[in-house]
């Protein structure tokens, strides 16, 4: 078989814009797809001329938003819709980028999360981001509650994101931590 890369990132600066089309203080809020795209390839361009390192670009989408409302499953969280993710998919691949779903799962498990978009995570070029401070446990409520997440939870999404990689026979991924504070992240010697 063929040998698969090592290196997803290599030596390229990643260039990222972030949001959601519900959160219109975000880039992706304040911009329909195409033209959140053409924004994305402008600021990519610049990073490109001030260097000498090549640029690859990235669409951070939040797949799973924390919400202040609990939901019907007391979750405190909202998944994006099939429609919404295959939009913004087909947009980051008009222009070579990537697309990285942002997990805020609020009351949800992280690995329960992942596995939900697993049909987006079988694509070659779809990433998995988690952030942290949205992470607000049992009994915790996103907004008021800080988040954080433990190294064992980490290294479970970690070796399920490897596996879902090995059996599919997928390029690299990558799994992104937004660490926002030093607490973000308990146990942090333990991650794998």
């Amino acid at each position: 078989s063929a040998k698969r890369p090592r290196r997803l990132f290599g030596r390229k600066i990643h260039v990222a814009f972030y949001g959601s089309p519900q959160l219109t203080g975000t880039v992706l809020g304040k911009n329909s797809p195409k033209k959140a795209m053409r924004k994305l390839k402008r600021q990519a361009k610049g990073y490109r001329r001030a260097g000498k390192r090549p640029v690859a670009r990235a669409v951070d989408l939040i797949g799973v938003i924390a919400t202040a409302d609990p939901g019907s499953d007391r979750l405190y969280r909202t998944r994006q819709s099939n429609r919404v993710i295959a939009n913004y998919l087909n947009a980051a691949r008009s222009i070579g980028a990537r697309l990285v779903l942002d997990i805020q799962p609020g009351r949800a498990k992280v690995l329960a999360e992942m596995r939900a978009m697993r049909r987006w995570l079988r694509e070659p070029d779809v990433d998995v981001a988690i952030d942290p401070e949205w992470n607000v446990g049992s009994r915790g409520i996103p907004g008021r509650t800080e988040g954080s997440i433990n190294a064992k939870d980490l290294n479970r999404a970690t070796a399920w994101l490897d596996r879902l990689v090995e059996r599919r026979g997928l390029p690299p991924k990558a799994l992104i931590v937004h660490q926002f504070r030093d607490g973000s992240i308990r146990h942090r010697a333990r991650v794998k």
